[in-house]
This record gives C-alpha cells, sequence and structure tokens, in this order.
C-alpha cells in the first residue's frame, strides 16, 4: 500500500499535479483581478494564490494515488500533461502577443 506512494507514475501525478494547479491558481488569480492596483505586493498575491491551489492539488493527489489504480494514475499523469501543455501554449500565446 505505502508502495503506491513512490511509484515512478505517482511521482510523476505529485509533480503534474502540483504544477497544473499553480499555474491554475496564478492565472485565476490574474483573470478575476485579484493583484490590480496593489502595487509591488502584486506578483505576491498571484504567487500566493499558485502556491495554495498547487498545494491543494498535492493532497488531492494523494487521496488519488491511494484509491486509484496503477493504470488511474497513469491515465490522470496523461491528462493533467496534455492540460500543462495546453496551459503552457496559452500562457505563450498571451506573453507574445502582448509584447509585440
Amino acid at each position: 500500500m505505502m508502495q503506491n506512494f513512490v511509484r515512478p507514475a505517482s511521482i510523476l501525478l505529485y509533480f503534474l499535479a502540483i504544477l497544473v494547479f499553480f499555474l491554475a491558481g496564478m492565472s485565476f488569480a490574474a483573470f478575476t483581478g485579484v493583484a490590480e492596483d496593489e502595487g509591488l505586493t502584486g506578483g505576491a498575491t498571484l504567487l500566493w494564490h499558485g502556491l495554495i491551489f498547487g498545494m491543494v492539488a498535492f493532497v488531492i493527489a494523494l487521496f488519488v494515488v491511494l484509491k486509484a489504480t496503477h493504470r488511474m494514475v497513469v491515465a490522470v499523469n496523461r491528462i493533467l500533461a496534455v492540460v500543462l501543455l495546453i496551459g503552457i501554449a496559452i500562457l505563450t500565446f498571451r506573453f507574445f502577443s502582448i509584447n509585440s
């Protein structure tokens, strides 16, 4: 049972969940305007929202690994990888469209 937590697929799930939801938390805070008109604390506010989303996703990933089969963990990894690539592509597109 405990060996499920340290399998390579499980470790990848933790990493992907933290990354995806870190980006999602920062994007959510940016899109809702939480950090507008805060000056220098705006970046820290975005970072804080990303960290909170990432830590919640890590706890959820621990429960997923505990309850799910190995095949299910691999399927969730594939979904999170695609979501991460789409998120990075969207943020990259926004960055280059704003700067040009």
